[in-house]
């Protein structure tokens, strides 16, 4: 028995089987995963708020190595913004990278930079990306561009105003 035991009553062999809980079924996944890149712990943490406030589910990498081994092992995101000056790989690397893996074509990739330059602009267009952001950028500018490229509809708690700054 399982008193005799110390054995919880569904492992007793000696008694009914107890009924099992229903379990509703998992809902389906809604989520909108967006993978932030940036050697910037600070940056990191700021678009994750941003992010996670309006609705999305946020993972972060600190270059663009990290990033490219992170989307291998659970596959793409729904949005990914990538710093430019990064080590190892730079985000310019990463967006290539990311372009040529199944998937990857069409993924929207938002780069987010210091740098205010038009080579650095034109090079990231040209190289595929959907959208080009200057440090320091307007939450609420960034947001609804990541509400149009994943298609999440905007929350009314996620009206955010102001700027991020950092590096």
């Amino acid at each position: 028995r399982s008193s005799d035991l110390n054995l919880p009553p569904i492992l007793d062999r000696g008694s009914p089987p107890a009924a099992a809980p229903a379990v509703a079924p998992a809902p389906a996944p809604t989520e909108q995963i967006v993978l932030v890149v940036d050697d910037s712990l600070t940056m990191r943490l700021a678009l994750t708020h941003t992010l996670e406030h309006a609705g999305y589910l946020v993972e972060t990498a600190r270059d663009g190595q990290e990033a490219l081994e992170h989307i291998r092992a659970n596959g793409m995101p729904n949005l990914v913004t990538l710093d430019i000056e990064m080590p190892f790989m730079d985000g310019l690397e990463t967006l290539y990278a990311i372009r040529h893996l199944p998937g990857g074509e069409t993924l929207p990739i938002f780069m987010l930079s210091s740098r205010t330059g038009q080579k650095h602009l034109r090079t990231a267009a040209r190289m595929g990306a959907n959208r080009y952001f200057t440090k320091p950028y307007h939450d609420s500018e960034f947001v609804a561009a990541a509400h149009g490229a994943t298609g999440l509809p905007a929350r009314i708690e996620a009206k955010l105003s102001g700027t991020i700054g950092g590096n």
